[in-house]
């Protein structure tokens, strides 16, 4: 998909929009909790993700504001209902969801705890 004025500007508001509920969460809770952000746009075969909603994904994670999670889009094909036709995960795409995440999380969590 081609970068253009439309995706940007979709991308900068998504980015502005999840800046804003992650402060928000933060300041309701009144303490810094973390967040993980997750590149998350595929749709259909044929429609795998949003340029502009990626790169606003990507911003938060960049500018330290969200902790970055997995690359979601890349499980396409046999990880996808319908035959890998469809937006939701199979139950072999729902594992590998789940290994995805825990290889973001896992690594952060053992710095925290010591490794318990």
């Amino acid at each position: 998909m081609r970068r253009t004025a439309a995706t940007a500007s979709s991308g900068s508001l998504a980015s502005a929009s999840k800046r804003r509920v992650i402060r928000a969460s933060r300041s309701a809770l009144g303490r810094d909790v973390p967040w993980f952000v997750a590149r998350a746009t595929y749709h259909v075969p044929g429609d795998e993700s949003s340029v502009g909603i990626r790169a606003a994904q990507n911003a938060v994670c960049r500018d330290g504001v969200a902790l970055a999670g997995p690359d979601t889009d890349a499980l396409g094909g046999a990880c996808r209902d319908g035959g890998g036709a469809g937006v939701h995960f199979s139950g072999p795409g729902l594992v590998r969801h789940a290994e995805a995440w825990m290889e973001k999380v896992a690594p952060w969590l053992d710095d925290r705890l010591g490794g318990h």
